[in-house]
């Protein structure tokens, strides 16, 4: 039998086929007990769900809450039992999912079961269930928090920096102040090459901390900070760092049909020209540099990067920082003030 499907996590609906059917507060908040307390007595759900009621009258809102969605779905019945109810065995909860897959280490499953339990609904009316809902939804973010985490840790270890850096903005986002996830971030903007965000990541966490907090950022933060300034190689990353693309993709052995181009960018050079080249994204304008500047018995490669937009000064301190790394004996004029 195929199995019908019960989203919690946002906007609470029931799932039959095709079919996605809104479920209204109060029965959603049934269906919700029901999920992650199991199976529950009749009269204590009524008492929750309607607790300035009395008890018969209660018992008869449940029903009749029971027999709407029932109407609403086709006659699928969702809820079953007498004095006791528990969710029909073929209904499969995206709660239930996400607590199993934390639980077995299967992050990568429980990632993408992001959502407030019974997000948009309130149940001020309900102070007990309020309390009982108040801590299950922070239960649950802290579980899916972990799957985040231990999978963007995951994904760090194997040089899956890219994948791992689409978790981390998510974690973020999800708690903006949490230096952890800040660190994280920095981390993976810098092991993908890119300085710039990696930086600019760090301003914008260190003045959210200030504006919002009134703290600066933690000892830890601010020595990532440091070794990503002076460019050097983070702490338990190694001296190389794995491509996420094969090398032969960044940099084909032979460069084919450029050979008029590359001739004319040589002619210009040898007369002292500048050299303006344009074309559409990703038709090898960098390649055809690289090759270029690779025939001289010296250069120096600058290069713009996506991280440097609201940064200030981001590309030329990089350029400077390269331009005197290839001149080791005027080194002094970064950090002397040119004497």
């Amino acid at each position: 039998m195929a199995k019908s499907h019960l989203r919690l996590l946002g906007k609470a609906t029931l799932g039959l086929g095709e079919s996605w059917i809104p479920l209204e507060r109060k029965v959603a908040g049934v269906l919700a007990y029901l999920a992650l307390e199991g199976p529950t007595p009749r009269s204590k759900l009524a008492g929750l769900l309607w607790p300035e009621t009395h008890e018969r009258a209660a018992r008869n809102n449940l029903v009749q809450s029971l027999r709407r969605l029932r109407r609403a779905v086709g006659g699928y019945e969702a809820v079953r039992g007498e004095g006791t109810l528990q969710l029909a065995e073929d209904l499969e909860a995206d709660v239930t999912r996400l607590i199993l897959s934390t639980l077995q280490g299967k992050y990568a499953e429980a990632v993408d079961l992001e959502g407030e339990l019974i997000g948009g609904y309130d149940y001020d009316d309900c102070p007990d269930f309020a309390d009982w809902l108040q801590a299950e939804r922070g239960h649950l973010s802290g579980l899916w928090r972990e799957a985040l985490e231990s999978e963007a840790k995951r994904l760090e270890g194997e040089g899956e920096f890219r994948k791992a850096l689409a978790l981390a903005l998510r974690l973020a986002e999800a708690d903006p102040f949490s230096e952890e996830h800040l660190r994280r971030l920095m981390r993976l903007y810098y092991l993908r090459g890119d300085r710039g965000a990696a930086m600019s990541a760090y301003d914008h966490g260190r003045e959210r901390l200030k504006r919002e907090l009134g703290v600066d950022p933690l000892p830890e933060t601010q020595a990532l900070v440091q070794v990503i300034e002076r460019g050097a190689v983070l702490p338990g990353a190694g001296g190389r760092l794995r491509r996420e693309i094969p090398l032969a993709l960044w940099q084909p052995p032979v460069l084919v049909g450029r050979e008029q181009a590359l001739a004319q960018i040589e002619e210009a050079g040898e007369a002292g020209k500048l050299v303006f080249v344009a074309g559409e994204p990703g038709i090898g304008k960098t390649r055809l540099l690289r090759d270029f500047a690779s025939r001289n018995s010296s250069y120096i490669w600058m290069s713009a990067l996506p991280g440097d937009k609201g940064t200030p000064f981001a590309f030329y301190a990089r350029a400077l920082r390269e331009a005197f790394g290839s001149l080791p004996g005027y080194a002094c004029l970064l950090g002397c003030g040119g004497s």
